[in-house]
């Protein structure tokens, strides 16, 4: 939901059917912030996860651009300081962003630098092309820190493209491809 400057965010994603049987996942994540000029400035973000091994809840609160970070999991050695990740962006304001519809005579331009209360990584979209009445944007997922060794060894980037279809004058979001250390996934709007 979208008013004047302000947006509000929830999305619940969870694993179903048959591969819920072998990958349980469940994510429950909201966002609330001020949009202003095209720029996102989150002012709180809460998730509950539960990946089946491991159950974590999460909370940030903005205090003049500055996340206050409190959680339910202990906290690793590697995984960055929330005081040092000034400016940065909450996952579900970088879902939003991406996943909003897209104007015809600029689209694909987001450049967002995200902070999940551990690990800062940076979303930009790279590319887009338009053929008659379809868009694709090509973009690129970078980890920045707060990683471990074994994340790191994985890789830092993973591209990722945004498939559009034409609505009036904009873009709105069909399809979302990615790369991931399990292979390509692929996320249909309904």
């Amino acid at each position: 939901k979208e008013t004047d400057a302000k947006y509000s965010i929830r999305a619940v994603m969870k694993s179903t059917g048959i591969v819920s049987i072998f990958a349980k996942y469940l994510f429950d994540g909201r966002a609330e912030g001020n949009l202003e000029n095209g720029r996102f400035f989150p002012q709180s973000y809460s998730e509950n996860s539960d990946t089946g091994k491991r159950k974590s809840e999460k909370q940030m609160i903005y205090m003049q651009g500055v996340p206050q970070l409190t959680q339910s999991e202990k906290r690793k050695k590697f995984w960055l300081d929330p005081s040092s990740q000034k400016n940065t962006v909450d996952p579900m304001t970088a879902i939003y962003a991406l996943l909003s519809d897209q104007q015809s005579e600029s689209p694909c331009k987001q450049n967002l630098v995200v902070y999940d209360g551990a690990r800062r990584f940076s979303i930009k979209l790279l590319t887009s092309k338009i053929i008659q009445e379809k868009m694709s944007c090509e973009g690129i997922f970078t980890r920045i820190g707060g990683y471990s060794k074994k994340e790191w060894s994985q890789g830092s980037q993973f591209p990722f493209e945004l498939k559009y279809v034409k609505a009036g004058q904009i873009f709105r979001l069909e399809r979302f491809i990615m790369t991931t250390l399990r292979g390509r996934a692929s996320f249909v709007r309904q």
